[in-house]
């Protein structure tokens, strides 16, 4: 396992979402020159939204994971982290796209899938257990299966 990975298995949960929420806001400024250029005045309005939409649900996620490593909930804490890194952004788009405002008109929808896999692939990296990886065997020791 890489080491910058295994430091960030041992990090605080409060550490975790901030990194999350770092990231976001990076790209959101790598970003902005793009949503000035395309959308206008609407367009850091639009990204910026969907920014904090899914940074915030992917926290939520992030947290319900945590919250339920212990074994026997660890399917309830995954599924429920499923509903509300995928629920949050979804229903927001819906309900954006039904009020048909600036906000869709200055692409709210592709900024969402954006910072939505984004959100996603940092949320799953942090997510990662603490310890109960499979242990490695030495060679020629065996893993109990003779």
């Amino acid at each position: 396992m890489p080491n910058w990975l295994a430091k960030l298995r041992g990090w605080s949960l409060a550490a975790r979402e901030a990194a999350l929420m770092g990231a976001n806001v990076v790209l959101y400024l790598l970003l902005l020159p793009l949503a000035i250029w395309r959308y206008g005045s609407a367009g850091p309005l639009a990204a910026a939204t969907a920014a904090a939409v899914c940074a915030s649900a992917s926290a939520l996620a992030l947290w319900a994971s945590d919250v339920n490593r212990a074994p026997q909930r660890l399917l309830n804490g995954m599924l429920f982290a499923l509903l509300l890194r995928t629920g949050i952004p979804l229903g927001f788009a819906m309900v954006a796209q039904l009020a048909a405002g600036l906000l869709t008109w200055a692409g709210l929808g592709y900024w969402l899938l954006l910072f939505y896999l984004v959100a996603l692939g940092g949320e799953v990296l942090l997510s990662l257990p603490h310890n109960g990886l499979p242990q490695q065997h030495p060679a020629g020791t065996g893993n109990g299966g003779n």
